[in-house]
C-alpha cells in the first residue's frame, strides 16, 4: 500500500506492506519553492502528517486528508515483537474537527470526533500470518494550533504546526487471541496519543 503527496515544494512518499509489516518512506522539501511568488488565497484541501506517541512510548505515524471540518485519519505503526514475529496496525477512520477560533489566532483550539476500524495484524517469518483481526473504534481529540494558520506560506500552500492528544476506545479487544504474550501490549482497548503535527492547506487556484 503506498501514501504519497506532491506539490511544488514538498513531497512525501510512504509504503507499507500489510502481510509482512515492512514499512519505509521519506519526506523531502524544495528550498527553490522559497523563491516563488506567495500565490495561497482560500484552503481547498488539508493534509496532515504528524508523529504521535502511546504513553510507553509507542510511536504512531499519522496520515490526514481533509475538506472542510471533514477528515478521513490513518494512524499507523509496525516493527518487531520478538525474534521472528512482527506486527502491523492501523487505525483508519472518519472525523470531525471543530474550531473554536478564528484562523488568525496565535493559538487555535480543536476538538475533533471521530470513528473507525483498527485492524490488527501479526506475522511469523514475515510472511505467516499469525493474527488477523479488526475491531469498531471511536476516538476524541484535542489539539491547538500553533501561530496563525496562514502565517507561513509558500507559493499556493500554508503550512502550521499543531499540538494534540487523542484518545481512542477499540471495542472487543478482549477477544483478540495472540499466539505470543508480548502481542498483548499493542490490544489495549484504551489507547491515548500525544504528539505534533505538520498542517498543510491546499489552494488548488493559486497556481
Amino acid at each position: 500500500m503506498v501514501h504519497s503527496l506532491r506539490n511544488i515544494h514538498l513531497f512525501t512518499s510512504y509504503r507499507y506492506y500489510p502481510h509482512s509489516g515492512f514499512s519505509y518512506g521519506y519526506i523531502g522539501i524544495d528550498p527553490l519553492a522559497l523563491t516563488k511568488e506567495k500565490t495561497f488565497k482560500n484552503r481547498d484541501l488539508t493534509t496532515v502528517q504528524g508523529l504521535y506517541y502511546e504513553v510507553d512510548l509507542n510511536p504512531l505515524r499519522l496520515t490526514s486528508i481533509g475538506i472542510g471540518p471533514f477528515f478521513l485519519d490513518v494512524f499507523y505503526i509496525s516493527g518487531p515483537v520478538i525474534d521472528g514475529y512482527r506486527y502491523n496496525i492501523g487505525d483508519y477512520g472518519v472525523s470531525y474537527q471543530f474550531e473554536f477560533f478564528s484562523d488568525n489566532a496565535f493559538l487555535r483550539p480543536t476538538l475533533q470526533l471521530g470513528a473507525g476500524i483498527k485492524r490488527f495484524n501479526l506475522v511469523k517469518d514475515f510472511d505467516v500470518v499469525q493474527l488477523e483481526e479488526a475491531r469498531a473504534s471511536i476516538t476524541v481529540g484535542a489539539g491547538v494550533g500553533l501561530g496563525p494558520r496562514y502565517s507561513w506560506i509558500i507559493a499556493n500552500s500554508a503550512y502550521s504546526l499543531k499540538l494534540g492528544v487523542y484518545l481512542t476506545h477499540i471495542f472487543g479487544t478482549e477477544s483478540l487471541q495472540a499466539p505470543i504474550a508480548a502481542y498483548g501490549r499493542h490490544t489495549k482497548a484504551w489507547v491515548f496519543l500525544m504528539g505534533i503535527s505538520l498542517v498543510v492547506d491546499h489552494d488548488f487556484n493559486g497556481g
